[in-house]
């Protein structure tokens, strides 16, 4: 491989991580960028010029051992022929025992390390093409390929937003329906709140931001939600979020159906960090007749809260405990991660769902409830969404989200 490239590969592990400081960055001159690797997005910005990007991915990629020091914050990165030496707050470092430096210190960001990208590549004279017609710098060298989606939204985990934002997706195509959102309503949906400055943020976000009064977000968070897992989430939603750079949270009916993307579909968009896969329980997005827990009839409630005809309370709670342990073993198995968030089928709850979520270790809840959150309102564990109708332009959902 080239000197130089290797030298590159070297400089982009500058993210081991270490504690996070006190970060201040002017708006007017921070964009979000999207990187992605092998597949894979990473989301960076930009700040005075320069496109910064966060590396931790990249020596994953690469598996070149790296050592921190975390009393001293050296970084020490190495294979059988090189080590590079550095430190987390200076911009100089060594390779080999000949110093470099950098005209621009690496930033440290929600215990991650940008770097600014475009400098190396330069300095390394690594050829990259700027494509300004869709903002991408695109590297392709010998077996490294990567491209860098530049987007002018302030993306940066800076702030203590008042208020979050969650909008709700069910199904997408042109069947007229209040619950499918036609392709192109669905583009445009994205491109106004780009346009608005949002950025996505995953359910993760939200528990962190919840139990960490420190924990920082971008300063218009929007947690973009789908729910049930229909196949066109995969098949046509997906593309489109990756294209433009954005994220969403898909809550999986996890009992395999042909109408739903598969659990292999699942492990593929989870691993691209471009989807964040959560449960919608097993197989209680039906509805029943029988009696609520207050004993009055109900005719097709749904299943999750309704105590069915001929059914004990005590029957009930053991039903709706092993569907949600099930769904629950189901996507971990499958995805390889904690499954933690839990999307109410019709948004109904009572205080024995509630109970059963949290011996389960449910830690954040979706609802239907319409409204923003706020740190205060997400002390309960419990997400408001926005409703996303079929027949809602760009601008409905603007309306909304500035209500």
């Amino acid at each position: 491989m080239h000197k130089n490239l290797f030298y590159l590969f070297l400089l982009l592990f500058f993210s081991f991580i270490a504690l996070v400081p006190s970060v201040t960055a002017s708006e007017s001159t921070k964009q979000e960028s999207e990187v992605t690797i092998n597949n894979k997005a990473m989301y960076g910005y930009i700040e005075n010029g320069r496109t910064l990007i966060p590396v931790r991915y990249v020596s994953e990629a690469l598996g070149m051992e790296v050592l921190y020091d975390a009393k001293t914050k050296d970084i020490t990165i190495k294979n059988d022929e090189d080590i590079l030496k550095l430190n987390v707050n200076s911009t100089t470092g060594n390779i080999n025992g000949l110093p470099f430096k950098m005209d621009v210190q690496p930033r440290l960001i929600q215990g991650r390390t940008y770097i600014p990208l475009r400098f190396v590549l330069e300095n390394l004279s690594i050829p990259f093409q700027y494509h300004e017609d869709t903002s991408k710098i695109v590297v392709n060298n010998d077996n490294v390929s990567f491209t860098v989606d530049i987007k002018p939204i302030t993306s940066a985990y800076l702030y203590r937003p008042e208020k979050i934002y969650s909008i709700m997706y069910h199904e997408f195509g042109d069947n007229p329906s209040s619950l499918y959102v036609p392709l192109g309503t669905f583009r445009e949906q994205l491109e106004m709140l780009i346009q608005q400055g949002y950025e996505t943020i995953t359910d993760q976000d939200v528990i962190n931001y919840k139990n960490n009064p420190s924990y920082r977000l971008p300063k218009k968070p929007l947690l973009l939600t789908i729910d049930d897992g229909y196949l066109s989430n995969y098949t046509d939603v997906y593309p489109i979020l990756k294209e433009y750079g954005l994220r969403a949270n898909i809550y999986l009916i996890s009992k395999s159906h042909p109408i739903r993307f598969t659990l292999e579909q699942a492990r593929e968009m989870e691993d691209s960090r471009v989807i964040n896969i959560q449960d919608h329980t097993y197989e209680h997005h039906r509805r029943t007749d029988g009696v609520n827990l207050a004993g009055i009839p109900v005719s097709g409630g749904p299943l999750l809260t309704t105590i069915k005809t001929g059914e004990t309370r005590q029957d009930y709670i053991h039903r709706i405990r092993d569907d949600l342990k099930k769904s629950k073993e189901v996507l971990e198995n499958a995805l390889g991660k904690k499954v933690n968030v839990l999307a109410f089928p019709f948004g109904a709850y009572n205080h024995e769902v509630l109970k059963v979520t949290r011996e389960l270790g449910y830690e954040l809840l979706i609802t239907t409830e319409p409204g923003y959150n706020t740190y205060e309102s997400l002390q309960t564990g419990l997400v408001k969404r926005i409703n996303v109708r079929g027949e809602y332009t760009s601008e409905d959902l603007k309306r909304e989200l500035n209500r």
